[in-house]
């Protein structure tokens, strides 16, 4: 489902909340706690989503099912870039099953991955945000 948001909200809410997600993805990282660094890397990456969508549309997907979430992210631009963000944020998406609800431990290649993956994606948001 789609909801209309105000569009400060998107810097103002959501841009803030995923940069604090990334620097706990970054805490968790240097402690050794993998599953941590993922899920805040991913939750990181969807707060960093919804910010762009919401500048861009003044709407953002409110649901369950954050592959449909990135779904409405990939269609808001076709560009190389863009479909290079797009990947990431799928990617993580489906790590994020393994992080946190999944039954085996991740390793520090899985965290590290995530982190990176998920500090590009905010980048680019906050690039095209200005």
């Amino acid at each position: 489902m789609i909801v209309t948001v105000d569009r400060w909200k998107g810097k103002g809410i959501y841009l803030v909340r995923a940069e604090q997600y990334s620097r706990s993805s970054e805490a968790s990282f240097k402690n050794g706690d993998w599953d941590a660094c993922v899920g805040n890397a991913v939750h990181c990456a969807i707060s960093a989503q919804d910010a762009f969508c919401i500048q861009m549309k003044a709407q953002r997907y409110k649901g369950q099912d954050h592959r449909e979430a990135a779904e409405f992210f990939s269609g808001l631009l076709q560009n190389e870039e863009h479909r290079k963000a797009c990947q990431r944020l799928f990617t993580l998406i489906q790590t994020k099953t393994d992080a946190e609800y999944g039954d085996r431990q991740l390793k520090e290649k899985d965290a590290q991955q995530a982190k990176l993956d998920a500090e590009r994606f905010l980048a680019y948001v906050k690039a095209f945000l200005g």
